[in-house]
């Protein structure tokens, strides 16, 4: 009994879920040149977005709580300025300059010329040191261009080296370009068989989306009466045009599609209105359709990669078997 009422609770469980994905969800859109822009969803009988903000409630403050935060604020007040007049001015304590100070400064500034000389005699023996390098490296001239030559002898043979090793580096990268391009059929076959079903199936969700009640208004002018004609007539047509594409994606409903034309005045003015409804059973629908076929796809495609790994294995065991018993035989 308790088996049977239980699962009746749960049929009338699902079929409540059933039915109410069954009902579709509204998505109410307004806009214009006007800068208006209104989007509204709805889920049954309940907005989703925009949400009403709740009134926040103004918190009382009880008449006690606020005398005794004063009187606290006040005594902090007096207490800092009794603190303030409390505090007597302090004065920094002041260096006293000396007659044995000064002579030390005056013994320091005679100083000073005997460091200049000193610097001048390093100069010199700088310049000194420089000159004889220069004498040393014109000598040695003659060593530096059979240096040179043998530098250039390396470089030759350094060269012929790597035109010898271009043709094996080349065939290594046809290797590499071989190997990416088994690579990309190797995934582009893995791809294949799944891009029908995912084409069907994107096609049906987009034609389950319903573009209801589509009213659209332009008025279209300017100083010119040939201009506003001609300009009139590309507006319509590219309207229409887009309604008709429109068509080929979604389920379009139009209500009104009106395009004015007004002369000896210059103006553009577009507004409209759109009501979008998805119902969440077909989405869900469409999705564990995909599902399954990319399963049917998937699968078989896995049993057939196992059955070619256990006929290599096959065959190499067979391979190892023969190798041996020809050995012994050898």
């Amino acid at each position: 009994m308790t088996t049977t009422i239980i699962l009746k609770i749960l049929l009338i469980i699902i079929a409540v879920i059933v039915i109410l994905l069954h009902f579709s969800v509204i998505v109410f859109v307004r806009g214009g040149t006007s800068g208006k822009f209104e989007i509204r969803v709805k889920y049954l009988w309940i907005t989703l977005y925009p949400r009403k903000k709740k009134p926040k409630k103004p918190k009382k403050k009880r008449r006690k709580k606020a005398r005794k935060e004063e009187k606290k604020e006040e005594d902090i007040l007096e207490e800092a300025l009794d603190e303030s007049a409390e505090e007597a001015p302090t004065f920094e304590d002041v260096q006293i300059v000396t007659e044995e100070d000064n002579s030390a400064v005056e013994s320091i500034s005679e100083d000073k010329p005997s460091e200049t000389v000193t610097e001048t005699v390093v100069e010199e023996s700088v310049e000194e040191v420089s000159d004889e390098e220069t004498t040393e490296i014109s000598e040695d001239k003659p060593e530096s261009t059979e240096s040179d030559d043998k530098k250039k002898k390396r470089r030759k043979k350094k060269k012929e080296k790597k035109k010898e090793e271009k043709p094996k580096d080349d065939d290594s990268e046809s290797e590499e370009k071989g190997s990416k391009l088994d690579g990309l059929r190797k995934k582009w076959e893995f791809v294949k068989p799944y891009i029908p079903p995912a084409l069907k199936y994107t096609r049906k969700f987009m034609k389950a989306i319903r573009l209801e009640d589509i009213s659209i208004q332009i008025e279209t002018g300017k100083e010119d009466a040939a201009e506003s004609a001609t300009f009139y007539g590309k507006l319509q047509a590219a309207l229409f045009n887009t309604l008709n594409l429109l068509a080929m994606i979604f389920t379009v409903r139009v209500k009104e599609a009106n395009v004015k034309c007004l002369f000896n005045v210059k103006k553009l003015d577009a507004e409209g209105e759109v009501t979008v409804k998805v119902r969440p059973s077909t989405m869900i629908a469409i999705a564990f359709c995909l599902l399954f076929c990319a399963a049917k796809i998937f699968i078989p495609y896995k049993i057939k990669q196992r059955r070619a790994r256990k006929k290599a294995k096959k065959e190499a065991k067979k391979k190892a078997e023969v190798s041996a018993v020809m050995e012994e035989t050898a």
